[in-house]
């Protein structure tokens, strides 16, 4: 069937993309580079699923956080950095999985990002906890007083308890903070060396190709 005339004509998309051999269409040496760069580029999409899973996490400590806001604005401003790295991350993983440039160093600064913030969180409740009294910890004012007054009822025990459970809470997030967003801030640099190669290596054609197909 012939298109009428003023009718526009599909250009097959192997005409669209280069470059083209003679017919129009890619050469089976371009084929064969594409299909190399493809298989060498499976390391960096196993890279972005790693960093979409964290981007993912991020997002929903974010919703969290923010449901959370109806009992302190400190709620509030934790879903507003936590959505701010979950956006962030789930941007890196598409670069990652374009491989466009740069995809991995901004994963691994939002790494450490992410872990400096656990570090000074946990710190200051660790500086919180010292400066409460652990007889009291965990009781109001008035409850506080009252065992003051009362301290054969045996209440501070129960209070000692708290301390020491919140004193492990907040090492456990700098720890945390160190250690996990340590090495995944270093898997992420690994990435973006791999990366780097990756795209010294492949034809910049096909590397285009690839980053406008994902």
């Amino acid at each position: 069937m012939q298109p009428s005339q003023g009718q526009s004509v599909p250009t097959p998309i192997a005409g669209r993309i280069g470059p083209v051999g003679e017919a129009g269409g890619l050469e089976s040496g371009q084929l064969q580079a594409i299909e190399a760069a493809r298989q060498a580029q499976k390391p960096l999409r196993r890279g972005a699923v790693v960093a979409t899973s964290s981007g993912i996490l991020l997002l929903l400590g974010a919703g969290g956080s923010f449901l959370m806001a109806i009992f302190g604005i400190e709620h509030l401003i934790a879903a507003a950095v936590l959505g701010t790295l979950g956006f962030v991350e789930l941007r890196g993983a598409s670069g990652l999985r374009a491989g466009r440039r740069g995809a991995g160093r901004l994963l691994m600064w939002n790494q450490i990002a992410f872990g400096l913030l656990l570090v000074v969180y946990g710190s200051l409740g660790i500086w919180r906890t010292f400066a409460t009294d652990p007889t009291t910890m965990g009781f109001s004012e008035q409850t506080a007083q009252f065992m003051e007054q009362n301290p054969d009822m045996g209440l501070g025990g129960m209070g000692q308890t708290i301390w020491l459970v919140m004193l492990t809470f907040y090492a456990g997030i700098v720890l945390f903070g160190v250690l996990c967003q340590g090495l995944m801030a270093l898997y992420y640099a690994g990435k973006e060396r791999r990366l780097r190669r990756w795209r010294a290596e492949t034809p910049e054609w096909a590397a285009q190709l690839l980053e406008r197909a994902a």
